[in-house]
């Protein structure tokens, strides 16, 4: 007949709630005797006599798997914590006697997670005294010292995913991207899903706006960012469907909304950060449910079958290298809605580059002839940065504005005074500097390139690779408009 010994503690995070616990069960099976360790996470618990709870309850299910396997006879099953809460309301749960309402569900998990044994088939829940001083301490109490110590490097481990997450060897990014793309993103937006893909990562997208189930917009085009992304795969040979996955939330809840795991502690962690109050987190909000996609773009989908002793932070890959935001949020909210802001508010805390706007995700992209794209806006870009560099300091905004339209219709570009009275405003009420001036004035032409399907080109420009060097061609051409597929 064998005697099983469980030993274990809890740590316990009071904000985060948090709980990281750590155990020891020794077998004593005749002249046999053998120890194996356990270790595990409890999310949202409650206070610390949950998580010890929640500890002693791993422990009972890892002796069962051992009795299990082994094929004991085991005729006494005790558990040693330092936690008399967690004892009191254990040995009145099994007899049937009042508990505290808020630890019923788990004195049921723990009663379910109870081996079979022999006798009345109750284990006996023991008190140990913790924290104490070696010189002073019985060899069992350096034993939990031993595990205490394990249970707050367990929790430690936990936040630093969170925080610090360790991002080696990861494939992985993440990205926010609006479902209806202004013009003036198109190109970009296609260019960094190409180059990221040329590149061998695996994007975890989260698109704000309804796309059908080919991942198309309202037009009937495919998202510029994966439309990028596929074009990389077809020119590698590989799947695309290999190199991107979209991040959904499902009104159903479960996996999609993580029902458990780490993806409520970041909105715990926003919402006491801000002294906020702080209702369920069973994301049935959908502010929430956006919270949560924003967690996985960080740290790739929780998994809630893969949680606790399997796999410490529940997820089945590695956390993303860095993330993009490129979701312009709505400022006037006081309070994060969409996944792209709350990105913004998760990211103040987590240790992983983080890149808002197309412009910075432009200028950290390292462009090279093999993962560079034909831009069709290529010298209209270059034309209003060169016109308006010459001249910001010397003329006056209009001027500048003109010497612009007339430079656009030497190009070809035709219906464009329109523009003008548009440019005019602008330069009146928001144009702060030379580089403001360069973006505001080109992403208002180009809107104007894609919106009049009737513009002709003469010179529409290529870029060709040749001999490891991007160089500009101008290739005559007859009424063409700009491909922006």
């Amino acid at each position: 007949m064998a005697t099983i010994s469980i030993m274990c503690d809890a740590s316990h995070h009071t904000v985060l709630k948090i709980g990281g616990y750590s155990g020891v069960v020794h077998i004593q099976d005749g002249e046999n005797q053998w120890s194996e360790d356990y270790e595990g996470l409890s999310i949202e618990s409650i206070d610390s006599n949950e998580a010890e709870m929640l500890a002693i309850a791993a422990g009972f299910r890892k002796a069962g798997k051992i009795i299990r396997k082994e094929k004991l006879s085991v005729d006494g099953l005790f558990a040693y914590t330092d936690s008399v809460s967690s004892i009191n309301q254990f040995e009145a749960f099994m007899s049937n006697a009042p508990t505290h309402k808020k630890y019923r569900n788990t004195l049921s998990e723990m009663k379910k997670s109870v081996p079979k044994i022999n006798g009345d088939g109750s284990p006996i829940v023991k008190h140990v005294k913790g924290h104490v001083k070696a010189i002073y301490a019985s060899p069992l109490e350096k034993m939990h010292n031993i595990i205490d110590k394990r249970a707050v490097n367990v929790r430690k481990k936990a936040q630093n995913h969170l925080f610090k997450p360790n991002t080696t060897g990861s494939k992985h990014y993440g990205v926010s991207l609006p479902g209806k793309p202004r013009a003036w993103q198109i190109e970009e937006f296609k260019q960094l899903g190409y180059s990221h893909a040329k590149d061998g990562l695996i994007a975890r997208i989260s698109i704000t706006g309804k796309l059908d189930d080919q991942n198309k917009m309202d037009d009937g085009t495919v998202h510029p960012y994966i439309a990028g992304v596929e074009l990389a795969a077809k020119e590698m040979g590989v799947n695309s469907k290999n190199l991107y996955e979209i991040k959904r939330f499902s009104k159903n809840g479960g996996l999609y909304n993580s029902s458990q795991g780490f993806d409520r502690t970041m909105i715990r962690h926003y919402l006491n950060k801000n002294n906020l109050s702080i209702p369920a987190l069973g994301l049935n909000l959908a502010p929430h449910q956006f919270a949560g996609v924003a967690s996985r773009l960080i740290y790739g989908q929780q998994h809630p079958n893969q949680f606790n002793e399997h796999n410490l932070t529940g997820r089945a890959e590695p956390p993303s290298k860095f993330v993009l935001n490129l979701f312009e949020g709505n400022n006037v909210k006081k309070e994060p809605f969409y996944t792209g802001e709350w990105l913004d508010e998760f990211m103040v805390d987590v240790n992983v580059p983080y890149r808002k706007g197309l412009r910075q995700a432009m200028e950290q992209l390292e462009l090279n002839p093999l993962n560079r794209l034909p831009d069709p806006d290529y010298e209209l870009k270059g034309m209003v940065k060169s016109v308006v560099a010459e001249n910001y300091d010397v003329l006056e905004p209009k001027q500048i504005i003109n010497c612009i339209i007339k430079e656009m219709n030497s190009l070809g570009y035709s219906n464009l005074d329109d523009r003008r009275g548009v440019l005019v405003k602008m330069a009146k009420k928001n144009i702060v500097s030379e580089d403001d001036m360069i973006d505001k004035f080109t992403k208002s032409l180009i809107n104007a390139v894609y919106s009049d399907r009737a513009i002709t080109t003469e010179f529409l420009p290529e870029i060709d690779v040749r001999n490891d060097a991007v160089e500009l061609s101008q290739k005559k051409t007859l009424s063409i408009t700009p491909s922006r597929a």
